[in-house]
């Protein structure tokens, strides 16, 4: 189980009171009563009393406090330790060596200057003392959570406190964490030589409980399912027909199998038996989503899939008498394994089984009781009254960071440096915090646990803890040097995580005097920290000090409860024999270990003991069948018991399992693809010769997948292509080979030579990009390989449907095409099959399994057109899937969007800014989309992770920051996953791959009058409020819904003004036909953000002959004397380009005299509508106008009065399914207005209808080729 960080699941020690007997059951009698009142009417805390200091008011708490002599003590110390400089806390600190007093106040002055130094022993040491002084304080909590973890380490002080642990928990304890955390040391003492406390007592006095069934994974959603109600966490009879696996705890918590991953729910299933009705206290902590039931009825929920959330969790039950059956459902993305104690909270035994024993029923439903008290819940009751008590805020900070929510604790630990800048303890934990942020970059984490660091060195210099974590910062960021210097400030001062950090770094640089002096360091301060005492022995062998190898064998070989890293260390250095006793001793003592069964297993490989690996490896699959490494291990017994045992076991696996497989496949010499097997001389043999296709410039002469799918639904896929270059083109088109995936297996990669000769590569650096040797025309490439794809990511256990065949392409012309598909016996298997002129072939095979072939030959090169659809929309296309519905789909897509609903204190502050005063949920979307568009730059990242880092950076994912600051205003919105337009590709498949255009769609208080209303589209550069990209408006779109029940819809379809350009002209002829004008082009939407974010790279000496590229295109004969630009930078406005130019002989004169004839052969730039779209007379494939388009141009001059009224032409106006066209000529006087509108419908055009849009092209296009023309009326001056 993967545990929290050195200080969390921290516990602690007890007292022994002397009372004797009759005071002790006076005491446990009045415990009890207290225990049953509300949490409300428990006695204040220790915490309580701390005196608290306000800015401003240091001095005069201090002389108060101060003043009242011995009595006010513990406070001054408290004041300065907390409140005070580096001066003061050093004042506090020789206060603290001196007196006697032991006071649970002045222990706990102690505990926390010892926790701010970084003093391990004396850290603990107070914590012992605290724990005496007052077991049933939440100031104890804390401190005891600093011994859980650190006390299992100390070697003979765990022994010496052992007595009064155990004599703390046979009392009655209100807390359960401190309860939980006691626990833990006690549970880390069993085996210890000598020691007569049992593995049954330990667990008993801890509240853990040994018995368990698993159950999982079910369904087909980690999040979703958590939401679900389980049949198997109601009935015992509903487990009936699926087989749990055991599990026997030993204090360390519950693993589920390795197989299972978080796919799905899991449940894990116990029996406790109750002598009486009993009120017990529950400490769970998990990694994942949980949910206790005591049977049927719930009694804790740990809800960690959209928030920040700690990973611990407490309750109090009181328990009917009887059998009570304890289910524990786990969801959510993170590990399943969990540790849960449940005790009875005045002390006693509760029995527990695995099953509900023969006969018995179950009690009565449990009764909550309230809220047990806790460092958690006294720090929300007391910030409920005092939001600003800094004391408060840290300690809720601590506890947070601790049971791992380091968000929760760094918005706690934020508020506190605020109340109280000098707290160390505050900037340290802060410190850790940020570095436990898993959603943060590292360079940012690393910058704050810097600054965090550094701030408790100013206020405690002695604060060993800072400089550890500076040295971890310097050392993440490679600067080895700068991290050394840190680690040197805290070795060899009773920091043992220090000195482990100045060994690691020393160790890894090969530093070896330096790295010798710190482990000697740690090892002192670590005499039971098993796995560093082994990392010590791995160093001093290879330095080769066979003493000191001695030395710590000694200390390991000594103490059972090393036994699994003195295995570990014994097989990884040769004596497999003793590896496997050690190993067995290990098991013993953790019984439901599938790593120690395994290694164990091949110690006795190792170790020659076939006979005895073999029984091993059949109990360990018999206990473990869900641990596919395991069952590799025991696979590696069969084969060395002989190969056909060996293959026949690796043949038998299944979940999970495809490596195993492909052993078996190699070791029988069985190559599923024979029966359709080609050689390479034989096809060559066969090839067709260059004069059969002679407008291509290679051929794929053969391609070949065999595609076996395994019961699991992974999949073993053989290629096998013979490609032949025709001429010196197909050399440079072919003689790249790229298109082997990393990871697959090569059989074959050569040149054939036209005279048979082979030629291999000299070298494969890289096997998906290799240059084939000494190619020419006429010679072959052979490429032959083996892949292995796991199941579906998607939906487990399915198919990836990722990929598909496909029988021709544009590249070369196929001349041999077969794919074959072999699924096992009752296999469902779902079929695509377009384009493809015949149904396939299906031939059951001697295992049973079924072929199914489908067979092209002598396709052509597929020709291409101009703006066509993808080439596996127009060529013959398999696809294979499991068959599913998509529904699924939009349920996976719900259940992935839980992530990104988590939200940072700044997110929050944002959303609540951006959304104050806003009417409704559109009108806030609005307000949080116009922000997110205008402060974060677009960049990499998925649409479904929290967003905390993107809107740090402000640069990521703009959709998951959206969605996140939605979440955090509690806007509903929706997740919508478009295609294009124009894709009409099949979706008889349900795959995510059709639709990944992700929109947001808000429904409270849209627009009705305004169908954009409501729609959100962040995913390009351009990004406006009642916006969405043109090319997938009015397209199909699938909705991410919970209960699959959304479906399909469409987009709203609708014609924006943004999609296109506007072009406006101005002007004055001279009486020589000459022109002036200024040339405005406002680049709107997409395209003017395109255009932007190019300029931004250019200088600004480039702008000149930009702005004549730019007239040129409407004006070929133009020159540009000047421009200028708007809104270069406001993104939220047009790209205007204004450009100053003269054009010479814009009207052609005829002459000058009267009557003489003029015309303007070019008013402006043409439309080119049949240029850009339809160039071709015919299509053969579809035209593909992907999304709207509009454009718009305004022409007025001031021609002189001797060009009297001209010739215009008559107005236009085209209207169709394509789109429009108008165009007009207005002339009052000397001015001239010309005014054009071209609109463009996003469209899917066949070939059948080309030549309806061809001709709505030539129409428009007509119009710009007409000339306005006109008489001198006069002679020019």
């Amino acid at each position: 189980m993967k545990r929290p960080s050195a200080i969390s699941h921290q516990s602690s020690v007890v007292r022994g009171n002397g009372w004797g007997a009759r005071g002790a059951g006076i005491a446990a009698a009045l415990l009890v009563m207290l225990l049953a009142l509300p949490a409300a009417a428990q006695r204040t805390s220790l915490l309580d009393r701390l005196p608290r200091v306000e800015a401003g008011h240091y001095q005069q708490a201090l002389a108060a406090a101060q003043a009242r002599g011995e009595r006010g003590r513990a406070e001054a110390i408290w004041i300065e330790l907390f409140y005070g400089n580096a001066k003061a806390k050093a004042e506090a600190y020789q206060e603290l060596a001196r007196t006697q007093d032991e006071s649970p106040e002045m222990e706990f002055d102690r505990f926390v200057a010892a926790y701010s130094r970084g003093s391990d022993r004396a850290m603990l040491e107070a914590a012992l003392r605290l724990t005496r002084a007052a077991p049933n304080d939440v100031a104890t909590e804390l401190a005891v959570r600093a011994l859980s973890g650190q006390l299992e380490n100390q070697g003979r002080q765990l022994l010496d406190a052992l007595p009064s642990l155990e004599r703390t928990l046979q009392e009655p304890l209100a807390d359960p964490v401190t309860s939980y955390m006691l626990g833990r040391s006690v549970l880390a003492a069993v085996h210890a030589p000598g020691l007569a406390l049992t593995e049954t007592r330990a667990l008993q006095l801890a509240g853990r409980l040994p018995h368990w069934q698993l159950w999982g994974p079910l369904g087909d959603y980690e999040n979703l399912g958590f939401d679900q109600t389980f049949p198997i966490a109601m009935r015992p009879e509903s487990a009936a027909g699926r087989r749990p696996q055991a599990f026997t705890s030993s204090g360390n918590g519950v693993h589920f199998p390795l197989d299972w991953g978080t796919d799905g729910i899991d449940f894990a299933v116990t029996y406790v038996q109750a002598p009486r009705p009993t009120r017990v206290l529950l400490r769970l902590y998990s990694q994942a989503s949980s949910e206790i039931l005591i049977n049927g009825v719930t009694v804790l929920r740990n809800d960690r899939r959209s928030s920040y959330v700690p990973a611990t969790a407490t309750a109090a039950v009181e328990l009917a008498a009887g059998w009570n059956r304890v289910v524990l459902k786990l969801g959510g993305e993170a590990s399943r394994d969990f540790d849960l104690m449940l005790r009875p909270a005045a002390g006693g035994e509760l029995q527990n089984a695995a099953t509900l024993p023969a006969g018995a029923a179950l009690a009565a439903a449990p009764k909550l009781a309230p809220a047990p008290v806790t460092l958690a819940g006294w720090s929300q009751e007391r910030l409920k009254s005092h939001p600003r008590d800094a004391i408060a805020l840290w300690v809720q900070g601590l506890r947070r960071m601790q049971d791992e929510d380091p968000e929760g604790a760094r918005v706690a630990l934020l508020a506190a440096s605020k109340l109280a800048p000098d707290a160390a303890p505050v900037w340290l934990d802060l410190a850790q915090s940020n570095g436990n942020l898993t959603d943060a970059s590292q360079s940012w984490a690393a910058a704050e646990v810097e600054r965090t660091a550094r701030k408790a060195l100013e206020v405690a210099p002695e604060a060993l803890r800072a400089y550890d974590r500076l040295g971890h910062v310097y050392e993440s960021e490679g600067k080895t040097t700068q991290a050394a210097e840190q680690f040197a400030h805290c070795t060899d001062k009773g920091y043992a995580d220090c000195d482990w950090s100045q060994f690691h770094l020393a160790a890894g640089k090969n530093w070896r005097p330096e790295a010798a002096t710190a482990l000697e360091h740690a090892l002192a301060e670590s005499g039971s920290d098993w796995g560093g005492i082994a990392s010590g022995l791995e160093f001093y062998s290879n330095l080769g000090d066979a003493a000191k190898v001695a030395q710590w064998m000694r200390v390991l070989q000594a103490d059972p409860r090393a036994a699994a890293a003195l295995g570990a260390y014994q097989l990884r250095h040769g004596d497999a024999a003793g590896a496997a006793q050690s190993l067995a001793t290990a098991i013993r003592q953790d019984p439901s270990s599938a790593n120690l069964q395994r290694e164990r297993i091949e110690a006795l490989l190792a170790a020659g003991e076939i006979t005895q690996a073999a029984t091993a490896a059949a109990a360990a699959m018999e206990k473990f069948p869900y641990d596919w490494r395991l069952a590799e291990t025991a696979d590696d017994v069969a084969l060395r018991q002989g190969v056909q045992p060996g293959v026949s076991a690796l043949q038998a696996t299944d979940a999970h399992r495809n490596l195993l497989r492909q052993q078996a496949d190699f070791l029988a010499g069985n190559r599923f693809w024979t029966p359709w097997y080609h050689s390479a001389r034989s096809i060559i043999a066969n090839a067709p010769d260059a004069s059969e296709y002679p407008s291509a410039s290679s051929l794929l002469v053969f391609d070949q997948m065999v595609n076996r799918i395994n019961p699991d639904s992974t999949q073993d896929q053989y290629i096998h292509q013979i490609y032949k270059v025709l001429n010196a083109a197909g050399v440079q088109q072919i003689g790249e080979v790229t298109s082997i995936p990393q990871g697959a297996e090569l059989i074959r990669l050569r040149t054939i030579k036209a005279n048979g000769r082979r030629v291999l590569p000299e070298s494969i650096r890289n096997l998906t990009d290799v240059t084939m040797p000494d190619l020419a025309p006429g010679d072959y490439i052979e490429i032959e390989f083996v892949q292995h794809t796991g199941d579906s990511q998607i939906i487990p256990n399915t198919l990836d449907d990722s990929q598909f065949f496909v029988f021709n392409s544009s590249k070369q012309p196929y001349n041999y095409s077969e794919y074959v598909v072999l699924t096992p016996p009752n296999y469902p298997l779902l079929v695509d099959q377009e384009r493809f002129p015949a149904a396939p072939t299906t031939q059951l095979m001697p295992d049973s399994y079924t072929a199914h072939t489908w067979l092209v030959q002598k396709t052509r090169i597929l020709v291409t057109e101009p703006l066509m659809p993808p080439e596996e929309n127009l060529v013959p296309k398999v696809w294979i899937s499991t068959p599913r519905e998509w529904s699924q789909i939009s349920r996976y897509y719900a259940d992935h969007d839980f992530a990104v609903r988590r939200t940072t204190l700044e997110m929050r502050q944002k959303a609540a800014e951006l959304t104050a005063g806003k009417a409704n949920d559109v009108a806030k979307a609005n307000a949080i989309f116009q922000w997110v568009a205008a402060n974060v730059q677009p960049g990499p990242g998925s649409i479904l992770s929290p967003a905390r880092q993107f809107f740090t950076d402000r640069s990521g994912n703009r959709v998951a920051v959206f969605l996140g600051l939605l979440s955090a205003a509690k806007v509903p919105c929706q997740l919508v996953l478009a295609r294009a337009v124009t894709d009409d590709s099949s979706i008889r498949i349900p795959s995510i791959f059709q639709f990944q255009y992700p929109l947001v769609h808000v429904g409270s208080g849209a627009d009705a009058s305004n169908p954009a209303s409501g729609w959100y589209d962040l995913m390009g550069r351009f990004a406006h409020l009642d916006y969405i990209a043109p090319g997938i408006r009015g397209g199909m779109a699938i909705v991410a819904s919970a209960n699959g029940r959304a479906g399909f819809m469409h987009l709203p379809a609708f014609e924006s003004p943004l999609d296109g350009l506007v072009v406006s002209v101005t002007g004055a002829v001279a009486d020589s036909g000459d022109a002036k004008i200024h040339l405005q082009m406002e680049f709107r939407g997409p395209a003017g953000e395109q255009v932007r974010h190019e300029l931004a790279s250019l200088p600004d000496s480039s702008l000149p002959q930009i702005y004549q590229q730019l007239l040129l295109a409407s004006y070929p004969n133009a020159s540009a004397t000047g421009g200028a630009i708007e809104n270069r930078n406001a993104k939220d406005k047009p790209l205007i380009f204004s450009i100053e130019a003269t054009v010479p002989n814009f009207i052609n004169v005829d002459g000058n005299t009267p009557g003489s004839g003029w015309d303007i052969q070019h008013l402006t730039g043409a439309v080119g509508v049949q240029r850009r779209y339809a160039p071709l007379p015919f299509r053969k494939e579809p035209l593909l106008i992907n999304g709207d388009s509009f454009e718009q141009t305004n022409v007025t001059l001031t021609l002189p009065a001797r060009f009297g009224q001209a010739n215009l032409p008559k107005a236009a106006n085209i209207s169709n399914g394509f789109g429009r066209f108008d165009s007009s000529f207005v002339q009052t006087g000397g001015t001239l207005a010309f005014h054009r509108t071209l609109f463009l419908k996003a469209n899917r055009i066949a070939p059948a209808d080309y030549g309806s849009f061809r001709a709505f092209a030539e129409a428009a296009d007509a119009q710009d080729r007409l000339q306005l023309t006109g008489k001198i009326h006069g002679a020019g001056h």
